[in-house]
């Protein structure tokens, strides 16, 4: 993957992406956004205090066995998520856990590991896995045909039905609140299932209801482009109507004694403090990476590749220019570092295709 090609000369994104634009300048137009609306930045987003935040969430828990239920996937940040819940803010943390076709070995130990340490439950989620690898597999050869990014999302319909399956372990086992740590530093506006509502105000329920009429519209526009998405039709419409992200306008009506908590709403997400906590639990970082970032799945290598070519940018490209943007790093850092941990790690993207039955060959695809 090309890293030297012409980009942002504020931020990091490439001037190859599509649905941004470059001034005169050669600023894209996520940063003259920023410019215009400083409001956006993660650390202004911020609704209430953290103390307050907690403090409400120990109280809908008091009388229970658990605070909170915490959706983990083995990957940095959501086991950062479960130490600072835990060791900072002494929860009583349930956590819950999907090991997907493409989880490494590795992460499947730390997960074991750390929740033993930390001394947290640890509910398994079983989905059928071999579906899980088919529906990627049938996505990604169509990717390969048409080179249509949406097609990249959809091979990730599977993981959505996670978001249900947190709220039936919750009801289950009494947990009033499901803490999860979405990273605005990670937000990718080359993403396909993007809507731009989603950087104001994404957990409004009107805005969720929204969303659900422009993914209708959305959706009948791909089913009409790749017409082999019927076969996967009802996980589709589940993944991308109900299920699309743990505050979708369904989950807000059927679970209403239920809440949902962005942990990274109240609290500063840390990198230094991410990779001190990791340190002290021993997380260990799966053999043959450059970065702990997409650490949990080998899809998601193979994912940024397919992107790259489909959007002109990759997840990585997002995060370094987030982090440049909003001032955590200098650009110089970020393209340095997009350089080492953007590097791609051809053993995993090589395994991502030995589950799934494709060779990585019929892709077209330059690693």
């Amino acid at each position: 993957m090309d890293r030297d090609r012409p980009r942002c000369t504020t931020c990091l994104m490439p001037t190859t992406t599509t649905d941004i634009t470059f001034d005169d300048h050669g600023t894209c137009s996520l940063c003259n956004e920023l410019s215009a609306q400083p409001s956006l930045a993660p650390t202004r987003r911020h609704e209430g205090t953290l103390d307050q935040t907690i403090a409400d969430l120990k109280r809908r828990g008091r009388g229970r066995r658990y605070d909170c239920l915490v959706g983990l996937s083995g990957g940095k940040d959501s086991v950062y998520l479960l130490s600072v819940l835990r060791r900072k803010h002494d929860l009583r943390c349930l956590a819950a856990y999907y090991r997907t076709p493409f989880t490494p070995q590795t992460i499947d130990d730390n997960v074991k590991r750390i929740t033993s340490a930390l001394d947290v439950d640890l509910v398994p989620i079983d989905l059928p896995q071999d579906y899980h690898a088919a529906v990627a597999s049938d996505f990604v050869k169509e990717w390969a045909r048409t080179r249509d990014q949406i097609v990249v999302n959809m091979a990730c319909a599977p993981c959505k039905i996670l978001h249900r399956e947190l709220y039936a372990i919750a009801r289950d086992r009494g947990a009033t609140t499901i803490v999860h740590g979405d990273n605005h530093y990670e937000h990718a506006h080359i993403a396909a299932g993007q809507f731009r509502s989603d950087r104001f105000d994404r957990y409004a329920l009107s805005t969720n209801v929204l969303r659900l009429f422009m993914i209708g519209r959305r959706g009948a526009a791909a089913l009409y482009k790749h017409p082999m998405a019927l076969k996967h039709l009802p996980l589709l419409f589940k993944a991308s109507a109900l299920y699309l992200n743990p505050y979708s306008a369904y989950f807000r009506l059927r679970y209403r004694d239920i809440d949902v908590l962005n942990y990274f709403d109240v609290g500063e997400w840390n990198e230094q403090e991410c990779d001190a906590a990791l340190g002290e639990l021993g997380w260990e970082l799966p053999a043959g990476l450059n970065t702990s970032k997409k650490a949990d799945c080998s899809f998601a290598h193979l994912k940024n590749l397919m992107t790259a070519e489909s959007a002109g940018a990759d997840y990585f490209d997002c995060l370094f220019s987030n982090l440049v943007r909003y001032g955590v790093l200098d650009r110089a850092e970020g393209l340095e570092r997009l350089r080492t941990e953007g590097a791609v790690p051809q053993e995993y993207v090589d395994d991502a295709c030995r589950v799934m039955g494709v060779s990585f060959d019929s892709l077209g695809l330059r690693s």
